[in-house]
C-alpha cells in the first residue's frame, strides 16, 4: 500500500480535504492577524490589522459563534446588489477577487460584519438605488467613522 502513495503526500478523508486551506484562512481573520506596530514613526505595510479592541471583540465572536457562523468568517458569502435590484434570486457569488464586477455594488457578509464594495465603475443610477439618492461627490467613506 505504501509502495504507491510518496512518503510527503497527505492523506486526507474526503471530509478533511479542505482543512488545511481553511486553518491557512482562519490565520487570515482579523483575530489572528498580525498588529500594527505601536510606534507610529514605523511604517506598516502589512494587511489592516485590528486594534486591541478589535481583536477582543473577534475572540469574542469566535469563542461563541456557531459552525454556521464560523463557515462565513472564513468564507464569507458575496452578492449582487445589481441582481437583486433587477428582482432575481440572491445568489451567492465565489467570495475570490475574479467574481467581482468593478460596475457592481457587492454585499459581502462575513458572520459578524457585513460590508458594501462598490465598484469604480458604479453607475451613478446604480449607487442612487443602493444608497437613496444621489453619490457622494468625494467617494463613499472607508474604514472607521473617526478617520483612524
Amino acid at each position: 500500500f505504501l509502495g504507491a502513495v510518496e512518503v510527503s503526500q497527505l492523506l486526507l478523508p474526503e471530509s478533511l480535504r479542505l482543512l488545511p486551506l481553511l486553518a491557512l484562512s482562519f490565520t487570515k481573520s482579523p483575530a489572528l492577524r498580525a498588529s500594527k506596530p505601536q510606534n507610529r514613526d514605523v511604517s506598516w505595510k502589512g494587511a489592516p490589522s485590528p486594534d486591541a479592541d478589535g481583536r477582543a471583540r473577534w475572540l469574542q465572536h469566535l469563542n461563541r459563534a456557531t459552525p454556521r457562523a464560523l463557515s462565513a468568517a472564513i468564507y464569507p458569502a458575496v452578492y449582487s446588489l445589481r441582481q437583486i435590484l433587477d428582482g432575481e434570486r440572491a445568489v451567492p457569488l465565489d467570495a475570490s477577487v475574479a467574481s467581482l464586477q468593478g460596475d457592481d455594488v457587492h454585499v459581502i457578509f462575513t458572520g459578524f460584519d457585513t460590508y458594501l464594495l462598490v465598484g469604480k465603475q458604479a453607475s451613478p443610477r446604480l449607487q442612487e438605488e443602493v444608497f437613496g439618492g444621489p453619490p457622494p461627490a468625494r467617494g463613499i467613506p472607508t474604514g472607521p467613522a473617526d478617520g483612524h
